[in-house]
């Protein structure tokens, strides 16, 4: 594709990692934010709890840009009263609304997944722009 985010060639150790969490996933609609800013915060949180009214098993699987800003997210997502597990915390994404994506190694997981939708920050922050990932090198099958 040209993009090393998905033409990344990922290590057996990061494939047993995503197997485990997409069997604890479950079989639900899965999307990711990925790569936000401060901006984009209000919309990610908006565009899922819209999504939730249709789709009250859907996860987001966020996954901020900088270090950072994980707490500072998870805060959001806590006062927005939306059930969140935190990947750093070793918290299962079973049973929760957003998967906080806040270790290092998680977007490499994310981005390879065959069939998930992933966010992207738009040109303009606090802008949404959703992308079909479809990974033939996909670690979830």
């Amino acid at each position: 594709t040209g993009s090393i985010k998905f033409d990344l060639d990922i290590g057996e150790d990061v494939r047993h990692q995503a197997a485990s969490l997409r069997a604890a996933m479950g079989a639900r609609p899965v999307w990711i934010a990925a790569s936000t800013h401060p901006g984009a915060e209000a919309a990610v949180l908006a565009a899922h709890q819209q999504l939730l009214k249709e789709r009250a098993d859907a996860l987001l699987v966020w996954v901020p840009r900088h270090p950072e800003r994980f707490d500072a997210v998870a805060e959001q997502v806590s006062g927005a009263g939306l059930a969140l597990a935190r990947r750093s915390h070793d918290q299962s994404p079973a049973g929760v609304a957003v998967y906080l994506a806040d270790t290092m190694v998680c977007l490499t997981i994310f981005l390879k997944e065959k069939g998930v939708t992933r966010q992207s920050p738009g040109k303009s922050r606090g802008q949404v722009r959703a992308q079909k990932v479809d990974s033939h090198a996909a670690p979830f099958n």
